[in-house]
């Protein structure tokens, strides 16, 4: 019984790791499309709260 319950947590926790992956990378699409639609400028905040503008494509990678 103890190694179906893992099973089950496994899946559980996989599941929800791939749904906020998925939401993390449509808003990511939204808002990019949204910049270009109205000609603005992104801003990305990396883990030490530095924050950088994104002015074109290539800043992107």
């Amino acid at each position: 019984m103890g190694a179906q319950k893992l099973k089950a947590y496994i899946e559980q926790v996989r599941f929800e790791r791939e749904q906020k992956a998925y939401n993390f990378r449509s808003d990511g699409f939204l808002r990019y499309r949204l910049s270009k639609f109205v000609f603005a400028k992104l801003e990305f905040t990396n883990h030490k709260g530095e924050v950088f503008m994104i002015e074109e494509d290539n800043d992107m990678k």
